[in-house]
């Protein structure tokens, strides 16, 4: 983990004390000091520290930064009451990194699974909803009063699909238009990253193309799974069950547009490998379009340019083919897939 999670006590009050400026007093139920609203709390007859209420100090090398309050209700329902960061440490992206961190890492830090976590946020607290947002909570209400705005996050599950879950309508409500900047061009055998203008996006038709696409992999024996928050698809990922010479090929891998950036492809792609290993395959092979991005996110799991490139898996000319070694032998795989 980045961070260093440490039991609150009121030995911290001084250092909790020094997060609270104008600002945050202004944001927060704090007005009479951090330890005063902890105190509070833990004196309640219902509390149960470190049960169903959690305090904790964050560190980054050795550095308080932050400070947090949980609090879980009878229905396993999670709610992060405050977060505090340093003023010295706003507007650098800590408060986002640490929310995903607690939602990520909760069973280290708390001892316990978070499956929803609930906050309440002033309207005006813009730095605040932008955090708890790009760590995946999405904005469900606001009081009646105007006064407070609702923020609910939902862990996404992650399944093995099977024929009866592609139906004709299920990229309904699924977002997605890739853009992107710079891309990778072969030149002289070298890659070669250059400036770009393009851009993606799925019609009707293909819509409809894509669940009779994966559903014919997995009638030849592939793969299809999907990662669902609620009832809502936000990803998915398939493994055809053609294999040519020792390789299975990976043919999709997508993330919808209002759930990137949260770790659900990297949890897409380790689960895809962890099944695919069960097809008796050496490598996966990926026909991946040239995008900065898109290149990065498969070399940071492991994968390397492809040595043999079977006819029937290259997709486009201009993608860039790329292969994963599976098993223990890929050091870097084996490291994600322990982490």
């Amino acid at each position: 983990m980045k961070y260093k999670w440490s039991d609150y006590s009121k030995n911290f009050a001084e250092i909790a004390d020094s997060f609270l400026d104008k600002e945050a007093v202004r944001n927060t139920g704090c007005d009479e000091g951090f330890n005063t609203y902890f105190e509070y709390w833990i004196n309640e007859t219902e509390t149960k520290l470190n049960e169903n209420f959690w305090c904790k100090i964050i560190f980054e090398n050795d550095t308080s930064i932050a400070v947090v309050s949980i609090g879980k209700s009878p229905e396993n329902e999670f709610t992060i009451s405050e977060l505090i960061v340093s003023p010295a440490k706003r507007g650098q992206g800590n408060g986002t990194k640490i929310l995903k961190e607690l939602l990520n890492c909760s069973k280290d830090i708390l001892g316990e699974e978070i499956y929803t976590a609930n906050a309440v946020i002033y309207p005006e607290n813009i730095p605040s909803q932008k955090a708890f947002e790009k760590a995946g909570f999405k904005y469900t209400g606001s009081h009646p009063d105007g006064d407070a705005w609702y923020y609910q996050y939902n862990k996404p599950t992650i399944k093995e699909l099977t024929c009866e879950d592609l139906k004709i309508d299920f990229l309904n409500g699924f977002s997605h238009n890739q853009n992107w900047s710079k891309q990778w061009v072969k030149e002289n055998n070298n890659w070669i990253l250059k400036g770009c203008k393009m851009s993606r996006e799925w019609d009707k038709e293909k819509r409809n193309w894509i669940p009779s696409y994966l559903l014919n992999q997995i009638n030849r024996g592939g793969i299809v799974i999907g990662s669902y928050v609620k009832d809502k698809l936000v990803g998915f990922c398939s493994v055809d069950g053609v294999l040519r010479d020792g390789y299975a090929n990976m043919t999709m891998l997508f993330v919808d547009d209002n759930y990137k950036r949260l770790g659900i492809g990297k949890e897409l792609f380790l689960s895809i490998v962890e099944k695919a290993q069960t097809l008796d395959v050496k490598k996966l092979f990926i026909s991946a379009i040239p995008s900065q991005d898109t290149v990065a996110f498969y070399m940071a799991m492991g994968c390397k340019d492809a040595i043999n490139l079977p006819n029937e898996f290259l997709d486009s000319p201009n993608d860039r083919y790329l292969e994963l070694e599976l098993g223990k032998s890929n050091e870097r795989l084996f490291n994600l897939q322990a982490h």
